[in-house]
């Protein structure tokens, strides 16, 4: 029973409509962030996200929302497994690269005495 079980979570997860269903999460976080639903954008990017651990392009844009949220310990996390992934997401080393600057500009110069 339980390959059976197996079998038909892959043939859904193959299907171009489990597709469908991970790009309308992915679209209905960014336009939840669109409206200033910065938590509940959060959320339905993780539902995309372990709808189909795979995807690194969702890895990169949770990442970004918590970016844009200033989470950047989280955004990090995302950005590196999105580049666990694959090695090669340009976006994930981008938003690595944000963050980094960002830090860099809020650092307050230490007291010289």
């Amino acid at each position: 029973m339980r390959v059976s079980s197996f079998v038909c979570v892959l043939c859904v997860a193959a299907s171009p409509a489990f597709a469908d269903n991970v790009t309308a999460l992915v679209h209905k976080s960014l336009v939840a962030e669109s409206h200033g639903k910065m938590d509940n954008a959060i959320m339905l990017m993780q539902s995309a996200m372990v709808a189909d651990p795979a995807r690194v392009d969702t890895y990169v844009a949770l990442g970004d929302l918590y970016r844009r949220a200033h989470e950047d310990a989280f955004a990090s996390h995302f950005y590196n497994e999105a580049l666990t992934l694959d090695p090669q997401a340009d976006a994930a080393t981008r938003g690595l690269s944000v963050i980094g600057r960002t830090a860099n500009a809020t650092d307050k110069p230490l007291d010289k005495e």
